[in-house]
């Protein structure tokens, strides 16, 4: 059964894990698109927390979590039908940021980076602003650049330090590769 929270607990710090995408099923499971690695971190959980678009957030107890075409499927107490799982689409499932698992050494939670000034070579490129999930390779930091986005790989190679206190990421970048998105410079007129 959904557990409604009380107002003082939807103002606290929570991690979005998830989105829900659709129903999934006739039993009111529902496919959500991953903000975390995997889906094994669901088996860690006992409830989650859906925030609608509009609306209270919720908590549900999690029943069951799996894996399906490069999603997660949900099995929440008290979402019984496709009809209560439509619903909910748009949701994030959210934890309280207490309840986050610790990352490895060298690994980061995405979303801890968003606002970190970028530098490359001690050349400073901008806050990044966002992210890409490329299957199979590193994630594309979207950097709030002067003249646009760019896009950075966020990979070993080229990374030189992240400091999350400071709110730094400093990276030797191959030569061009912040401009290789960048807009053409005007063409010379004759």
């Amino acid at each position: 059964m959904p557990q409604p929270l009380e107002p003082a607990a939807t103002q606290g710090d929570w991690v979005a894990l998830a989105r829900i995408v659709k129903p999934q099923g006739r039993h009111g499971e529902m496919a959500a698109e991953l903000f975390t690695d995997g889906v094994e971190r669901f088996s860690q959980l006992q409830r989650v927390v859906l925030f609608p678009l509009t609306g209270a957030p919720e908590a549900f107890p999690l029943e069951r979590a799996w894996p399906h075409q490069g999603r997660v499927v949900l099995a929440l107490a008290g979402i019984g039908d496709m009809d209560a799982a439509r619903r909910w689409v748009g949701a994030e499932v959210r934890i309280p940021r207490a309840e986050r698992i610790v990352p490895a050494p060298g690994r980061y939670f995405i979303s801890e980076l968003r606002g970190c000034a970028v530098y490359d070579h001690g050349r400073a490129l901008g806050p990044v602003s966002g992210w890409t999930e490329l299957p199979g390779a590193a994630p594309l930091l979207e950097v709030a650049g002067p003249d646009g986005e760019i896009l950075i790989p966020f990979a070993a190679a080229y990374l030189r330090r992240v400091d999350l206190t400071a709110r730094r990421i400093d990276m030797d970048l191959p030569a061009g590769m912040a401009e290789v998105n960048q807009p053409d410079p005007p063409a010379a007129g004759e």
